[in-house]
């Protein structure tokens, strides 16, 4: 899958280079607050995802796909993208996470809106987040995005039930 840049961003395939910094970013548990996974407690944790997405990028048909996202400028780690398709029902399912230093500077708008022409044409874009998370929902919507479901409690998570909302555009 080829990379690419917008403005201030460079959405490319992960490098085992970028484990510490994955690690970093999903070790702050204020960064998995709103995840389905704790806080990671080791490196290889990351190691093994970025092996596992470097993998997912040169399967075909790629149905799971993720960035590391860098600043174009100075090349700084700030945070993942990815979609998840399904083809039998044509969708595809975005997800982010930029570390909690980027939070504020539209660094999350500008990724998604460079990601999604990667995407598979004529399928629907569909974002899922915890009803919590006030950023996430404000991005579906300032993207266009369209709330069509909403559960207050969908499963359950580190010791709690979770909501979740859906957009769709």
């Amino acid at each position: 899958m080829r990379d690419t840049k917008s403005d201030r961003l460079h959405l490319r395939a992960p490098q085992l280079s970028d484990a510490a910094d994955v690690f970093a970013m999903n070790s702050n548990p204020e960064m998995t607050k709103y995840q389905s996974w704790p806080p990671l407690t080791e490196e290889a944790q990351a190691i093994r995802w970025v092996e596992q997405t470097m993998k997912e990028h040169t399967e075909t048909p790629c149905i799971s796909l993720a960035f590391v996202v860098t600043t174009t400028a100075e090349n700084t780690f700030i945070g993942n993208i990815g979609a998840e398709s399904d083809h039998d029902n044509s969708a595809t399912e975005l997800w982010y996470s930029i570390a909690a230093e980027h939070h504020g500077k539209g660094y999350a708008t500008e990724a998604v809106r460079a990601m999604i022409p990667l995407l598979p044409e004529g399928y629907v874009l569909e974002i899922e987040c915890d009803p919590r998370n006030a950023a996430s929902r404000k991005l579906a919507e300032r993207l266009g995005f369209k709330e069509v479901h909403y559960e207050e409690k969908s499963y359950e998570c580190k010791g709690q039930w979770v909501g979740l909302v859906k957009y769709v555009r």
